[in-house]
């Protein structure tokens, strides 16, 4: 089940759009004519519903995503929107660590950690540290709750035989940056300096840097699932920002249609299902309690895919980018893509990567 939509099919839903900005009593009659007509049968329905939500009718999109139950996505949307009676988060995500420390105990997760942690260490083997044998230096963006580069820096030490590493941590979040330093303290197999740094890494002026970070060299800057929380333009600048500091960037993120296109554009809302139904089937599986499975899905997954559903796009938070459209913004940064490593898939579409940038010479 691909994540993209042809021009045939965008420009056919956006019969959908016109239909419900008229008060259209066709509608219903459209959405089952055009059901089938993608990967995700029940999408019309979706798709219907999403643009009612926005128009603030709640009671009639909840009516096409009771069309729809078989599809997660949908099921669960509309379990939020009879529960909670908004098309908004009801939490803004990573105020609290406890929904994604959730989500690492899924099987896709532990997928993709495996994935990431194989193509990160492709990279070791073939970039040696430039400090010593025994010590290391990375700048960590967006770090989370600490589980990625925990296991990233373990598996360094066990490969190369380290036994000291600087780890700078870079996240808006003092949730998160707690959360880490506890994960790190409990779990890292080496000794661990840990630098802390509240802030996007967009916001911090590039002249600033370097005192931030300090002299030592850093070997690479790690970025996992961090990134995307900037527009197209401004990923740019961030990695021309960063080209200065170190030579390697190792991007691992979710590969998706969310930073170009429109609010309510088929091609947006599209691709936001095919991606989020595929995370919401992976809690559903998990070995979990409901509750934490519910947590997980309303404060997480479901929190960041309604903000970009109901948001336009300077507010939309949240702009995963195709792993084509990474290699662009990285070529004009000034990047290289010296390997590209897909970790897990939406059907037959990469979901999530890992990806070595290097600054051109």
């Amino acid at each position: 089940m691909g994540m993209f939509l042809q021009r045939k099919q965008i420009n056919a839903f956006g019969r959908l759009a016109k239909l419900v900005d008229s008060g259209d009593t066709q509608l219903l009659a459209c959405c089952n004519e055009l059901e089938g007509a993608t990967a995700v049968h029940e999408f019309p329905y979706i798709y219907a519903a999403v643009l009612l939500a926005n128009r603030r009718r709640l009671l009639e999109a909840i009516s096409f995503l009771e069309r729809c139950e078989s599809n997660t996505f949908a099921s669960k949307l509309c379990q939020y929107l009879k529960e909670c009676g908004v098309f908004a988060p009801r939490a803004v995500t990573f105020a609290d660590s406890r929904p994604y420390d959730i989500y690492t105990r899924t099987g896709l997760y532990k997928e993709y950690l495996a994935g990431a942690k194989a193509a990160i260490m492709a990279f070791v083997d073939k970039n040696p540290q430039p400090v010593s044998s025994s010590r290391f230096s990375i700048l960590d963006i967006g770090t989370g709750n600490g589980v990625f580069i925990t296991e990233i820096i373990n598996c360094i030490a066990a490969k190369n035989g380290a036994c000291r590493c600087k780890l700078i941590v870079l996240d808006q979040s003092q949730a998160m940056h707690a959360a880490a330093e506890e994960y790190i303290k409990l779990h890292a197999k080496l000794d661990v300096e840990t630098v802390h740094i509240y802030s996007k890494i967009q916001d911090i002026a590039p002249e600033l840097l370097p005192a931030l970070l300090g002299e030592e060299p850093i070997w690479f800057i790690n970025a996992g699932l961090s990134v995307h929380h900037m527009p197209d333009t401004v990923k740019i600048n961030m990695l021309k920002n960063l080209s200065v500091v170190a030579e390697h960037f190792l991007l691992t993120d979710m590969s998706g249609n969310h930073d170009l296109p429109e609010k309510d554009s088929p091609e947006l809302v599209y691709s936001i299902v095919c991606t989020y139904d595929r995370y919401f089937k992976a809690v559903v599986g998990a070995d979990l309690t409901e509750a934490d499975k519910q947590l997980c899905i309303y404060d997480f997954w479901l929190a960041e895919a309604l903000t970009m559903l109901s948001c336009e796009r300077p507010q939309r938070i949240d702009y995963h980018a195709t792993i084509k459209q990474w290699g662009e913004y990285a070529g004009k940064a000034g990047y290289e893509v010296v390997n590209l490593i897909p970790t897990t898939y939406c059907g037959d579409d990469p979901l999530n990567f890992t990806m070595h940038l290097r600054v051109k010479e």
